[in-house]
């Protein structure tokens, strides 16, 4: 039987399934480590401290690589993404936020609010009860989270009290409008023209500043409620202030205001978590139940075993496909018709990632074109064995010399071998390894030959 390098890609269509998911994954992991310069142990050690937290979390290792590199990505600290990835792997599993939009809300939460990593869990713990009391929630918070939060910091916003003011300005934003992307516009408008504003506000009779010297703004309700009672709730003057679209997010407290001359609506909303401090836990433990959750989990421990299980044929499919870039003679010699080296990784990628079908297709080709070169250079290295005069009179009686074309020229060779072995009664046996190294053993001479392929050329000791 020829063995040949590329019988590690021989593996079948299972490999395609769970080794695709496997090796992108090792593929994003080592680019997330470069930008964060993590290698070697180091990475191994992320890796799987990545997959034990999609785990524990009910999440897939991707979607936590994800948010992970949405952290990276807006922040450049990889450390600060590694430390909170099992709160931002809770939140997304409680709340049905996409891990790399928690990446992406986390990120603004530590750089524009100041929001350390050990109050991270708090901060969503805020944002979700609020989401409840009102309607603007943490999945779609995180979604909209680069954009509520981009001006925030212009205002001197910090820290988790200022986080729980904000955040009531937001739900109360969302009863004004129709959508989570109209309430963050809002938003937007209504903290751009406090700044914008600020001359006509105080005209109005209101500072929007503690020390207008150092230009420190005051805290975001007590500017939203100055201003609202400066106005005397009236909505035209308050659309004047905060533009068009930005009225629509204070008209709620305005109305309140001219009814009951305050704000409790606002007040509830700024203390929603009290007493609360637990619930993201309590619903992780409550979605934690469903069949959905421990599927996730079930996936996840099986793409943990499979790990193991693929890691030799992945390599060996590394190795053969290694083998088969780096040697132009081989390429050759196997008749593959490609036209270029990209055509061979365009299709290889085509079998791998897009279909079982296209995966045979490379497979069956690479299986044809592999074998056909084993068997040449099996009939090269049985031809070698026979002594030179013999030689010189197979290739008479066979009339090798004068045989065209490549596949008709080795079937005769192979013949006229095969006639010199049973003539002489000698059973040879041959295999190429995965280094492209030939070996044969001559039983009836009692001799071991090792024979090395390179370029094209034999050498053999005995």
């Amino acid at each position: 039987m020829i063995m040949n390098p590329f019988s590690g890609l021989m593996t079948g269509a299972g490999i395609i399934m769970a080794g695709k998911q496997i090796i992108d994954f090792d593929a994003n992991l080592t680019r997330l480590g470069i930008q964060g310069g993590v290698t070697g142990k180091n990475l191994l050690k992320m890796r799987d401290d990545i997959v034990a937290t999609a785990i524990d979390t009910g999440q897939t290792r991707e979607d936590m690589l994800a948010g992970i590199d949405a952290i990276v990505e807006r922040t450049g600290d990889l450390k600060f993404g590694e430390s909170i990835k099992r709160e931002m792997g809770i939140a997304s599993t409680a709340t049905g936020a996409t891990a790399a939009d928690m990446g992406a809300l986390s990120s603004s939460l530590n750089q524009q609010m100041k929001i350390d990593p050990s109050e991270m869990m708090s901060a969503y713990n805020l944002l979700t009860e609020q989401g409840k009391a009102g309607k603007f929630t943490l999945k779609n918070i995180a979604a909209q989270g680069e954009r509520l939060f981009s001006s925030s910091s212009r205002l001197g916003m910090r820290g988790l009290d200022d986080l729980r003011k904000f955040g009531a300005l937001m739900q109360v934003a969302m009863r004004g409008v129709g959508s989570s992307e109209q309430a963050t516009t809002a938003i937007e408008r209504i903290l751009s023209n406090i700044i914008a504003k600020q001359n006509e506000i105080k005209k109005l009779g209101f500072d929007v500043f503690s020390n207008r010297e150092l230009q420190q703004f005051k805290s975001i309700d007590e500017i939203i409620k100055g201003v609202i009672i400066s106005a005397k709730g009236n909505e035209k003057i308050l659309g004047n202030i905060f533009g068009e679209e930005g009225i629509r997010g204070v008209t709620a407290l305005a109305s309140s205001y001219r009814e009951t001359g305050g704000f409790d609506i606002y007040d509830k909303l700024v203390n929603a978590d009290a007493g609360r401090a637990g619930e993201m836990m309590k619903d992780f433990a409550t979605y934690s139940e469903t069949a959905k959750y421990k599927l996730t989990v079930l996936a996840e421990v099986g793409k943990k075993f499979a790990d193991v299980a693929l890691s030799k044929p992945i390599a060996e499919m590394s190795l053969s496909i290694d083998a088969l870039l780096k040697d132009p003679q081989r390429l050759k010699d196997m008749e593959l018709t490609f036209k270029n080296i990209g055509d061979i990784v365009t299709t290889i990628g085509k079998g791998l990632m897009l279909s079982a079908k296209g995966y045979a297709e490379i497979v069956g080709l690479l299986d044809k074109g592999a074998t056909e070169y084993g068997e040449r250079k099996t009939v090269d290295v049985q031809w070698n064995t026979i002594p030179k005069d013999k030689q010189k009179e197979l290739r008479s009686r066979f009339k090798l010399g004068s045989i065209a074309g490549k596949q008709n020229y080795y079937a005769a060779k192979e013949q006229a071998v095969n006639t010199y072995r049973t003539e002489n009664n000698i059973k040879l046996s041959v295999s190429i390894d995965p280094a492209g190294h030939v070996r044969s053993t001559s039983d009836s001479l009692n001799t071991n030959l090792t024979t090395t392929v390179n370029n094209g050329k034999h050498s053999a000791r005995q």
